[in-house]
């Protein structure tokens, strides 16, 4: 419905109409495009839902005994937020941020909570980019268990020549877990990426370094 009081283009217009809004604040009156809702029902989003909808009934599952063994590990494992400051979650949220992972790569759940081990460096990892795409591959390292750790890949670009490389900017592109042994980017558009690959125990609770690639995409 429209709502507009006063002449539209007269100085004392103020409402909606269509996708603009006239409004005054602090005495200055002034006109913006609503930029409208976000759209939340992507394929993606309902997916991302989902394995957290599945995890939740995983938890609802488990008895009195393993949910205290997950609030005793919350209470012994504090995270550090945005602002590098810690603090305790509950064992519900110890649970989830250890299990979402699991469920959205198709594994099994933890019932228990694991002891965090040192994070297995990335072996022999390699980067090239392609078509549209850029292929990373890496081995398993001699005498590390890897059944707990994923790799994490973030990226920024495409960037023109000459610009530096910013890990401020950079953006979570994909996780697989650290068995699959390689994983392809698609859909790029040409130009220039920088890359950054880590290794990170699905509890979050340690990860490894940072390994910094760059490719050109055709």
């Amino acid at each position: 419905m429209v709502i507009v009081v006063d002449p539209l283009h007269s100085g004392e217009a103020r409402g909606k109409l269509g996708p603009l809004q006239y409004m005054t604040r602090r005495g200055t009156r002034f006109v913006k495009r609503n930029s409208g809702s976000g759209t939340y029902y992507t394929d993606e989003q309902i997916h991302v839902r989902l394995h957290g909808a599945l995890v939740l009934l995983a938890w609802q599952a488990l008895g009195p005994l393993d949910h205290e063994l997950w609030n005793q590990f919350a209470l012994a494992h504090p995270v550090s937020n945005w602002t590098g400051n810690e603090h305790t979650m509950s064992g519900w949220n110890q649970f989830m941020r250890a299990n979402w992972r699991r469920s959205y790569l198709g594994l099994d759940l933890h019932s228990t909570p694991l002891v965090a081990t040192p994070p297995p460096p990335v072996w022999q990892p390699t980067c090239a980019g392609g078509l549209a795409e850029t292929i990373f591959t890496w081995l398993h390292p001699p005498g590390y268990d890897v059944t707990d750790w994923i790799l994490q890949l973030w990226y920024e670009g495409p960037w023109p020549p000459g610009r530096q490389p910013d890990i401020h900017y950079k953006r979570l592109r994909s996780e697989t877990t650290y068995a699959d042994g390689a994983t392809t980017v698609t859909a790029l558009a040409p130009g220039i990426y920088h890359w950054w690959l880590r290794a990170i125990a699905q509890t979050m609770t340690a990860r490894g370094p940072w390994l910094r690639f760059t490719s050109i995409v055709t």
